[in-house]
């Protein structure tokens, strides 16, 4: 069940990454940010279900 649940938000999450970056990159004055943009976004939705991760851990304990 939990790798469903990952599964299901990682695709989900990438393809939302996509089409924001896709949505950035057809304005061509917003093509830099979204450049600065994007490994942010990455960064904070990979670090999001490791933060959920060791919050449920260290609830069993």
């Amino acid at each position: 069940m939990k790798s469903i649940a990952r599964s299901i938000y990682l695709s989900t999450s990438f393809s939302l990454v996509f089409v924001i970056y896709y949505w950035y990159s057809t304005d061509s004055a917003s093509y830099n940010q979204a450049l600065w943009l994007f490994p942010i976004v990455l960064f904070l939705l990979a670090i999001v279900p490791v933060l959920l991760d060791y919050k449920k851990n260290n609830e069993i304990k």
